[in-house]
């Protein structure tokens, strides 16, 4: 998979705040398939898209 984005808005309830839920995603990405995974956590989707295009630089 190349790029995935969320929105975890409506989770924070249940999962704690964005920053918990993407630490947790990249920790549940690295134990079950053994890869690293970049996440970036933004208020609208162009910006998330934006970060992610120069983390991958």
């Amino acid at each position: 998979m190349d790029k995935i984005m969320l929105d975890v808005s409506k989770s924070t309830r249940l999962f704690g705040d964005e920053f918990s839920i993407a630490k947790q995603i990249q920790e549940d990405i690295l134990n079950e398939l053994g890869l690293y995974a970049t996440v970036g956590i933004c208020p609208n989707p162009l910006m998330v898209k934006l970060v992610l295009n120069i983390e991958s630089k």
